[in-house]
Formats: structure tokens, sequence, C-alpha cells
């Protein structure tokens, strides 16, 4: 393994097997648990170890979590230049920060869990030494979906109990109970606003995009007289100094930080410095003696994010001195005056401030992929009836989108139904807005077409009508359940077929809500299938927990899971499949988080995950798509290349080209044989006529959903 592949990766199991390193590393553990795990002989230990209430068993710790916490607790303990280098610095004067890299289901919140309670004994054993410590709180930011499970499972990890502070809105932030905390959970949203509460616009109505939001505010209010005024500020910020100009570059602080330990939950969701929420998160990153940026997916675009991040998490490098030290932070210091990678630089980034682990540092079960190609029959009921208008409609869209109907200077309504619904879909619908602002109208209208494209794999009377007229209209839902489509007809056999086979909890994942609810109300018609449960963003965090309590604990079930709703739940006691259907985000990383739920740490079974794509689809395209994405994303986290990373305008031409890919579809409503397939197939011949050994794609053939044959899974 090269150089940069090392960086800041953790070695599994096996290699510190191979390097003679294993035992040091289990003795690594031990150590780690006898100093902070709670006991009568051991006053500054906080750390519990609950007992799982599925399997009875005592929790433990994964040795890849223990080296990150030690990681970050080992960072900047000692002057790196100066008069005083090489001595060890008062826990007030440090400033270390970590971006931890962990793949989805590797355990980063108790790994972060871990370092809290690091950070509360180094407090505990300053003071006995008789440092003055003012920071001793740890402030937790996370995604409103999680917000509930950080809560338990901090009180459930550690003994600090009544000092673990929910703010889970702005009525909660009471300066009393700040002042009291020692842990602070709120949400990303939480803190933007009360940011936004207290700041206003120096100048203009809106943020630029092009400078940084901190840079752009100010406070709102000042309070008291003119030779000694102070900001007015929300109770959550007024726990943080600020600084008092005193002239040209010339600043003070205005009272010592009380924060000890910031953790940024999915750090990547609020990297772009150009929001009110980067700025909020970032204030508390900046007065925190530690700062733990959590993700699993840091990386999207380009490396100007790696910037962003480094930003965000107040990441200042040892290795200089000065404005040297905030280089990383610079937008445009990992690329060159011609847009080049500055390999060094990401390199020694990942080296002082990435912490890296993927599931190969578990030991866990099996994982199964399976690919499950159909031809999706659009229009056609399981009575053998045929709704042929539908397959013109069908067609009609995807003419639209590639331009067809525009060069041909027919009606050009727009078809943005989808792109602009109220409902959760429509956080689902669009990719992710460029880094200049919003797509243009005519890409919404080519996004929206893909959608409505999705939509007719799934049910053509949802194809037609849209996402949001089925939530306006119920009785669009019973027409859909009474003339079932193709690809629900095959979900449900490929549903019972796994349940017949000894898995008898499964989950479904769909990007779309509306999607999932039709097969809902599909399954709720027929017996056979357990319990049903719809679990979506629409559910607040104490229905989240009963709904996994009660779908785990069901004799047999199916939960159905949105993008919105299926971030931060765990179903490894008790489901190991998991079915993708319907349309396809737009990011392969939603479908890993789906993934992470059932594939994570403590899944005792081998896991099955089972993905439908209608052959020559909109879906197919967006698997292509996925895989490009994935591809670039892998290379980022494996060897820190960027070399097929591209600008916003490239995205867009990437994401746009899907359309190539798809035909309209046939009589029978399945998708035309593309001139791509064509291609390869006399290219087949070609080298099967000079005597090559190369793979028969003929036997990649239309197969009828009532045949598709499931590979054989035993768990």
């Amino acid at each position: 393994m090269s150089q940069s592949k090392q960086e800041g990766r953790q070695k599994t199991k096996a290699e510190l097997e191979a390097a003679g390193e294993w035992e040091a590393k289990e003795a690594e553990v031990q150590k780690f648990v006898h100093d902070h795990e709670h006991r009568d002989d051991n006053p500054h230990g906080i750390l519990t170890f609950p007992t799982n209430p599925v399997t009875g068993t005592k929790a433990t710790l994964y040795p890849h979590q223990v080296t990150a916490a030690n990681h970050l607790l080992g960072t900047d303990t000692k002057y790196a230049h100066g008069s005083k280098k090489g001595q060890d610095k008062l826990l007030n004067n440090r400033n270390a920060s970590m971006l931890a890299i962990h793949e989805v289901g590797t355990g980063k919140t108790i790994m972060a869990i871990l370092i809290l309670a690091g950070v509360h004994r180094m407090i505990e054993e300053a003071r006995a030494r008789g440092e003055e410590v003012v920071c001793d709180k740890t402030v937790i930011i996370v995604p409103k979906s999680v917000l509930y499970m950080w809560f338990e499972t901090v009180k459930q990890w550690t003994t600090l109990d009544k000092e673990v502070l929910l703010v889970a809105k702005q009525a909660d932030a009471k300066e009393g109970d700040l002042a009291r905390a020692r842990v602070i959970i709120t949400t990303c949203d939480v803190v933007a606003r009360a940011y936004q509460l207290q700041m206003k616009l120096k100048q203009g109505t809106r943020l630029s995009k092009s400078k940084p939001a901190d840079e752009q505010v100010e406070f709102k209010q000042w309070v008291g007289p003119e030779t000694d005024r102070v900001p007015k500020r929300h109770p959550l910020f007024n726990l943080l100094p600020y600084l008092i100009k005193l002239g040209p570059n010339n600043y003070r602080q205005s009272k010592p930080s009380p924060v000890a330990f910031t953790i940024v939950d999915e750090a990547h969701l609020y990297s772009n410095p150009a929001t009110w929420m980067a700025a909020a998160i970032r204030e508390f990153a900046m007065w925190s003696v530690y700062t733990l940026g959590l993700t699993g997916t840091p990386v999207k675009r380009g490396p100007d994010e790696i910037s962003n991040l480094a930003r965000l998490l107040a990441e200042v490098s040892n290795d200089g001195k000065g404005n040297k030290r905030l280089r990383f932070q610079e937008r445009t210091h990992f690329t060159d005056m011609s847009g080049n990678i500055r390999e060094d630089e990401v390199n020694a980034w990942h080296l002082q401030f990435v912490d890296r682990v993927d599931k190969e540092h578990l030991e866990l079960p099996p994982f199964y992929e399976t690919y499950l190609l159909y031809d999706p029959f659009v229009g056609l009921a399981a009575d053998g009836t045929q709704d042929v208008g539908a397959i013109q409609r069908h067609n009609e869209v995807l003419q639209r989108a590639k331009g067809i109907w525009i060069e041909q200077g027919r009606d050009t309504a727009p078809i943005l139904d989808e792109a602009n619904s109220a409902e959760e879909d429509a956080d689902a619908a669009l990719p992710d807005n460029p880094e200049s602002g919003r797509w243009g109208a005519s890409q919404r209208d080519t996004f929206a077409a893909m959608i409505k494209m999705g939509h007719y794999e799934f049910h053509s009377l949802l194809g037609d009508k849209g996402a949001q007229a089925f939530e306006q209209d119920d009785a669009l839902y019973q027409q859909a359940t009474a003339r079932p489509s193709q690809a629900m007809l095959l979900i449900e056999r490929v549903i019972k077929d796994r349940q017949a086979n000894g898995h008898v909890r499964i989950a479904v994942f769909a990007e779309l809500s509306t999607q999932l609810e039709l097969l809902r109300r599909h399954f709720e018609a027929k017996p056979g299938f357990g319990e049903l449960f719809m679990f979506t963003g629409q559910l607040n965090e104490k229905q989240r927990a009963v709904m996994v309590k009660d779908f785990l604990s069901c004799a047999k079930g199916v939960i159905f899971l949105t993008k919105a709703g299926g971030i931060g739940i765990n179903l490894q006691h008790g489901c190991e499949v998991l079915l993708s259907v319907g349309s396809l985000p737009w990011n392969a990383t939603d479908i890993k988080q789906a993934v992470g739920r059932v594939y994570r740490i403590n899944q005792q079974r081998p896991v099955q995950f089972i993905q439908l794509v209608a052959r020559r689809s909109i879906t197919a395209a967006k698997l292509r798509l996925h895989e490009d994405k994935d591809l670039r994303l892998a290379r980022v986290a494996e060897d820190l290349n960027y070399e097929n990373f591209a600008d916003n305008s490239t995205a867009w031409k990437w994401t746009t080209t899907m359309l190539d890919y798809v035909t309209d579809l046939d009589v029978a409503g399945n998708y035309k044989v593309t001139t791509e397939y064509v291609a390869k197939l006399q290219e087949y011949k070609r080298k099967r006529a000079l005597g090559e050994d190369v793979k028969d794609i003929r036997s990649v053939r239309p197969v009828l959903p009532s045949r598709v044959a499931l590979p054989s899974f035993v768990a």
C-alpha cells in the first residue's frame, strides 16, 4: 500500500496481526477501559457499559474506537514551536481537531462518547494537579433525526445523567440550565436559528455565496453604556466568548471559554461556509479545546470541500506558524493555479486531522448484494390488461426531457409538479443544488422528467398523476392498489420469498415516501406479511424509537424506510434483509446510509441487500451514475485522488447524460434496446471472430418479473 493510502487510515486486525501489533492493540483497549470506566476506585471515570436489551450481553469496545479516541485526545498536548517546544500544554491552551471518516455502521457515536469520557478525565486530573480549568462542557450538535438517539446513548454510556441537557428547541436553551450542564445536546437547526436571532447582515438582504457567512454578519444589538457595551446574544452563544476589537488587527477575548469539547455529527452536511448553519457551528468549534467532526461521506464534489470542513471544524495546523497554521481553511488551498490537486497538502491534512475506518475494521458476517434486473411492463396490470396510453405519455415525457418537443416547436408546458411538491418527496426530488445557487428552470424540468419516469416504472398511475396528487387525493391510492403494477408484484414476491426462508423482518428503502405508501397499502390488503411499519421523516423522536422497538420485537413484519426517516436508526438486532425499490436517490451515499441501518456493529447474521432495477430505465441510468460517484468517492477515501472530480457544470452534464441511456418504451411497456447495447453486441461479435475469450453479453435478456429467480441465500 502506498504512503498516501496510509495517511489517517487505521490498520485492520489482519494488518495489525501481520505487523505483530495486535496484542499491543488489545492492551490499549484494556487500558482505556481501566482508565475511564466508572468504578469506586476510579473517581474520574464516567464510562459505563450498558447491557443490550435484545441479546442480554454487555457492551464492549472495538479497537478502532479506542484508537480514534486516543488519536484526538493525544493531539496538541505539547508545544510544537518557540521557547516552550516539547513542554506539556495546559488543558485550557490546547486546540485539537479531528475529522472521523468512519463508514456508516462502524460505531461513530460510541467512539465520540469515549472521547467525551477522556476529556472529562483530563479535566478532573488537571484540576487535581492544581490547574485552573474553566473549560468543562461538551456541546454535541447533530441532525434533528438523531437527537434523541444521542441523548439516550450518552446517558446509557456515562454516569452524567442529569448533567446532560437536551436542547430540542429554542425554549430549552435557558441560561441557568446551560450553566449547570456538563453535556449540551442540540440540533444544527437550533444552533443556526439561535445564531440568526443575534446576528444581522452587514449589507444587503441575502448571504453572498462567494464569502463565508461569518465574515458577512455582525451583532444585531449592543447593550450597556457606550464605554462598556456588550452584544445581546442568544443563551446558547452567551456561553462562548467573543472578540473585542482594540485596534487594527488587535483583539482580545471577552472571557475564557467553558467549552472543552464540541462534536459535530454528519459534519459534511453543514460544511458550506456561505451558510448561517456553518457560521453558527464554527463558533463552537473555534472556542473548543477539542473538536470532533463525524462523517461517513466527507466529499461529494471536489477538493474545496476539504477546506470547507477544515473551516467548519476550525482546524489549526501544528506544523507551521502564524497564518500558515490556518492554511487548510483557505478555499483554494488544495489546488494550484492550474487547478491541479496539491497532493502533498491533501496528505498533510489527512495526516494531521483525519481518522479513517471502514467495515474492514469490523468482523462482520458476510454481506451479499443482489441486483434484480427486470422489465417494468409499464401499464400492465395483474389481470393482463394494458394501459397503452401510459406508455405514450411516458414516452412524451422522455422526448420532452431530451429536447425533441422543443426542437419540433411543440407545446413545452413545464413538468415541474414533482420538483415543486410541498411534501416530503420534494426534499428528495432534486439532486443537491449547485454551489452557485439553485438549478435553472430547464435543469429542474429535466430532473422532474426523470422523477416522473421513475414513477412510471413503479406504477403508471403514479407517473400520470404525480406524487403530490396522490397526497391530495386518497382515491388515487385506492385506484392504484386495485390495479397493482408489475414492479409492486415483484417486490411482493421477493419479500414473501425472503420471509419464507427465515428472514421474518424485512426493511424496504425507497427515496420517495409516496411509492412506499402505495406499497404499504398494497401489502395491507393482502395477508401474510406480518406487521407493517411506515418510517418517515414525519415521525417525532419518540415515535421513531417506539416504532423501531416494535418492529424488532414483532414475530413477522416489514418496515418501510424513506431517506429522511432512515437516518440514525439501528435495525441490526433482528433484521438482516434490506430491499431498495422504486426511484433511486441521486446520491449513492443515501443507499449506503440505508444499508448501514442493517449492516453494522453487532449484526450477527449474514446480510442481504437487494436492489431492484428496471432494465434500461432511468433507475438503471441512476445506478450507473452511482457507480461513477462511488468510484470518485472511494478514490478520495482510499488514495486521496481527486482527478475524477469536476466542477458543478460538469456534474450537471454527468447527470443529464443519463437521458442518453434511456430509450422509449415499446408496445409491451419495456425499454427498447439501446444503440449502446447494439454497439456492445457488435464489439462482442468482433472479438469472438478473432477468437478472444469474452463474456457473452447476449445472456443479458429481458426477464418477466414473474420469472425472476432469486439467488440462494441462507442466513
